[in-house]
């Protein structure tokens, strides 16, 4: 064997030699594999469909008018303090009270005119009532007594009664009528006073004022004491009075 065949026998199998110089740095990367088949022919874009036009906008509806909204109720009035509910009148200042001389002197002139009227009548009627009981018990001595004797009694007596109902009739229109209707009797006129509904300061109208007169009934039950009461009341009021939630004030410059 030969040295060239020694040399020969020393080489790799791939035919490299082993005795060259290695280039510096790491090893290059592996190729990458060739195995995929080659990529065919693409088919030729489709074109896109001709866009189909949109239809024209609808204008919107005219606007419809909102319904008015309700007006928001005015906030309630402020309550009277300590939540008491409002008074169910509105305040009226009270006018100065009448005191209780004042007040007898109109219910005084306001029995004048029935007085009077009563007074004529029992003036043209006793003097015949007394002749006719005389003269009965004269004639029942003797058994001749009788009633077409004394023709003056019932003339007498039917002056009485006329009289009387005057007398009645000048008493409801002046204490009911007129004084329900201006809060004036003709007494109450002339001293300056007026009699008011103590919550309205207005005149209780005809009604009122003749149950107000009907109540004075009250005020003379217990030895008239109602009628003492405005000497020592708040509001100088009789029991009448309160009853009818009336007052008697003074009227105009009359009087204190």
């Amino acid at each position: 064997m030969t040295a060239h065949d020694e040399h020969a026998a020393d080489r790799p199998a791939d035919g490299t030699n082993p005795f060259a110089p290695r280039p510096s740095g790491p090893p290059p990367y592996p190729a990458a594999p060739t195995g995929y088949p080659a990529a065919g022919p693409y088919p030729p874009a489709q074109p896109y469909p001709s866009a189909q036009p949109y239809p024209p906008a609808q204008p919107f509806p005219s606007a419809q008018p909102y319904p008015p909204t309700n007006a928001y109720p005015p906030a309630p009035a402020y309550g009277t303090p300590d939540g008491y509910p409002p008074a169910a009148y509105p305040f009226v200042p009270l006018p100065p009270l009448a005191t209780w001389p004042y007040r007898v002197a109109a219910h005084l002139v306001d029995l004048a005119v029935p007085g009077l009227l009563g007074l004529i009548g029992v003036a043209v009627w006793l003097p015949g009532y007394i002749t006719f009981i005389r003269t009965m018990a004269a004639s029942a001595e003797q058994g001749t007594a009788s009633m077409q004797t004394f023709p003056i009694f019932g003339t007498a007596y039917l002056v009485l009664v006329l009289c009387s109902l005057a007398g009645l009739a000048f008493t409801i229109w002046n204490r009911a009528f007129r004084q329900g209707r201006t809060g004036q009797s003709l007494g109450k006129q002339l001293v300056g006073l007026r009699l008011l509904n103590e919550q309205t300061m207005a005149p209780m109208g005809a009604g009122m004022a003749f149950v107000r007169d009907l109540a004075h009934y009250v005020d003379g039950a217990a030895m008239d004491v109602g009628y003492l009461w405005p000497l020592w009341d708040p509001k100088r009021q009789t029991f009448a009075d309160k009853i009818c939630r009336t007052v008697v004030v003074m009227d105009g410059r009359r009087g204190r």
